[in-house]
């Protein structure tokens, strides 16, 4: 009995980062004044401001929350990126070692597993939120937490894949 390993689809790699443009939810009230948006407007950049700080400190290590990063993150962001996309090239033209196939795993589960974890730490900091309607509404996580539940059990279903591949890699 032989198990054939499938190549790994591109849908992986499209799946792995979250790109959510913050910047772009700014509710504005047509019967506000001036003055008022400006203070609406600053205590919603404010509370998205505080958000990533949070999220930033809970999560340290992770790149994925979209703030500015310092020209170390962006080296390591495109070195993975190239390391991920040199291996799943190898993998695609079935010439990626058994530890290369491991390495790609171990790349992919890492991101997986972050993403992950930024969307449950939304899904709670959204649940348990305090701030305005408003200032909700400019924030991440409350934005994450809308698809949580269809983009985790996508997550989980990337995750299954990567362990069918770690599987038919030790079979063969």
């Amino acid at each position: 009995m032989g198990v054939v390993a499938s190549p790994v689809t591109s849908e992986l790699v499209a799946n792995t980062t979250i790109e959510v443009d913050v910047e772009s939810y700014v509710e504005a009230w047509p019967t506000e004044t001036e003055t008022d948006l400006d203070q609406s407007h600053e205590s919603e950049n404010e509370a998205r401001r505080q958000q990533l700080q949070y999220l930033q400190e809970v999560l340290p290590h992770t790149l994925m929350i979209p703030t500015e990063k310092t020209e170390a993150e962006i080296d390591q962001m495109m070195a993975e990126l190239e390391q991920h996309r040199t291996l799943q090239q190898r993998i695609d033209d079935n010439s990626a070692t058994l530890d290369e196939r491991f390495e790609y795993v171990e790349l992919h589960r890492r991101k997986l597993e972050e993403e992950k974890e930024l969307i449950q730490l939304c899904e709670n900091e959204a649940a348990n939120s305090l701030a305005s309607a408003a200032e909700q509404n400019a924030q991440l996580c409350t934005h994450m937490a809308e698809s949580a539940t269809e983009r985790l059990r996508i997550i989980e279903d990337l995750l299954l894949e990567l362990d069918d591949i770690l599987l038919a890699a030790e079979l063969n």
